[in-house]
């Protein structure tokens, strides 16, 4: 018990003096910020060009003037609609031309012995022989003369295939 007291006796005498000693700093709240009051348009400038007016005082001017602003939305509109309609028709005719066996892909000779396509893929004509044929832009499959042959093969013009000389 006698503990006790001295325990507390003592918390009494230290907690004044440990206050004294001891910097407290004081809480800090937040600056309150004021919601800015929103004003009405008094004036409307129309171009760079034409001066302002007061839309108070010239309600017809006001009326016409969104008119034309309602007409230059729509117009513009109209525009981002079919400039839209062309990009999805150049993105699928972009995607006719890359997509593997799409309708537009082409071939053509990237040289005298290799056919590519516009989707990137290519076979190179000089391992079965032949050359790339310059019109269809594919390795040929027969022969008619040598010169229709991959380097180091003679057309046999009995059977037109082209074979190693």
């Amino acid at each position: 018990m006698r503990v006790r007291l001295v325990a507390l006796l003592a918390a009494l005498i230290v907690t004044p003096a440990l206050a004294q000693i001891m910097k407290v700093q004081p809480i800090q709240r937040p600056p309150v910020v004021a919601t800015p009051q929103i004003q009405p348009i008094e004036t409307v400038q129309q171009d760079n060009d034409a001066p302002a007016f007061d839309v108070a005082n010239d309600p017809e001017r006001a009326r016409a003037l969104i008119d034309k602003l309602n007409k230059d939305k729509r117009e513009l509109k109209l525009q981002l609609s079919e400039s839209s309609a062309k990009l999805n028709e150049a993105l699928a005719t972009i995607d006719q031309w890359t997509q593997k066996g799409g309708s537009l892909v082409h071939a053509y000779c990237e040289s005298e012995e290799v056919s590519r396509n516009s989707a990137g893929a290519t076979e190179n004509c000089a391992d079965s022989g032949y050359r790339c044929a310059p019109v269809e832009g594919t390795c040929r499959k027969s022969c008619n003369v040598t010169t229709d042959c991959a380097g180091y093969h003679v057309c046999d013009t009995a059977a037109h295939v082209c074979v190693r000389a």
